[in-house]
Order: C-alpha cells, then structure tokens, then sequence
C-alpha cells in the first residue's frame, strides 16, 4: 500500500541517518551501537506526536513522517531530537566520539501521484546534506 492513500495532508517525509555511527561500532562494540540506536527512538518517541509515524529503515536510517504539517514544524522537531540526542548520548560514548545526524525533509505535493515522489526528493536531500555539511536536515524550498 503506498503511503499516499493512508495519510491526512499536508504531509512531510523526513529521511535521515546517523553521523559516525560506524565510529561508534568500530570503537564502543556492537552492543553500544545498539544502545545508541535505542537511545534515540525513545528520544525521537517522547518528542514525536502520536500522529506521526517513525521508524528504522535500516542500519542507521530512519524515517519519520509528519502529517498535517508544514515543512517548518518537521525542521524544528528534528532539532529537538538532535539537541536532546546529542545531549544524552554521553552517558553512553565519549564526548569526542559525539554522534549526530544529517538528513533531508521532502513534502508530499499537489501534484505527486505516489509518496514514492516525497521519499525521493527527501533521498537526495540526505545525500546532498551529507556532502554539504553533516549535522543538518536540508529542505526543498519551493512547494
């Protein structure tokens, strides 16, 4: 079922992935990873609505989907999450080995006849933010 059918609009897609999660598992084990990983879906399910849906795509991928929302209300959250992850990840890892995220945040447009459209313009933000400059969430500005 595309995602499309099943949501209220307007829609926003928030596709990310961690930053030095690699140096993490390379450095702390596996296990420490894991945790990191934990950490951060509690973090992301205390501060995320009930409304909207997240998950783990994979390895240190997540999606996050904001319905009834502008672009602005994802940006600030995602912020939040990354202040607050940022913030208690010490108590796991050490504070040079600080991991963060970078990512890229796509809205569901007028025209899009499938989210497969959203999912790919959020997809090449993450890539271009993860060039750019890690630590962001970079937007498509015109809707």
């Amino acid at each position: 079922m595309d995602l499309y059918a099943c949501t209220s609009f307007p829609l926003s897609v928030v596709l990310f992935d961690l930053d030095g999660f690699k140096t993490v598992n390379d450095t702390y084990g596996h296990d420490t990873g894991d945790r990191l990983l934990a950490l951060l879906s509690s973090i992301m399910k205390s501060i995320l609505r009930e409304t909207d849906i997240s998950f783990r795509q994979g390895g240190d991928e997540f999606c996050v989907l904001f319905q009834d929302t502008e672009q602005k209300y994802p940006l600030a959250v995602m912020e939040r999450v990354l202040e607050r992850f940022q913030k208690e990840q010490v108590k796991l890892i050490d504070k040079k080995d600080k991991v963060g995220f970078s990512g890229g945040c796509g809205c569901f447009l007028s025209t899009d006849r499938s989210s497969r459209n959203a999912l790919a313009r959020a997809d090449v933000l993450l890539y271009e933010a993860k060039k750019q400059a890690k630590g962001q969430i970079l937007y498509a500005k015109s809707h």
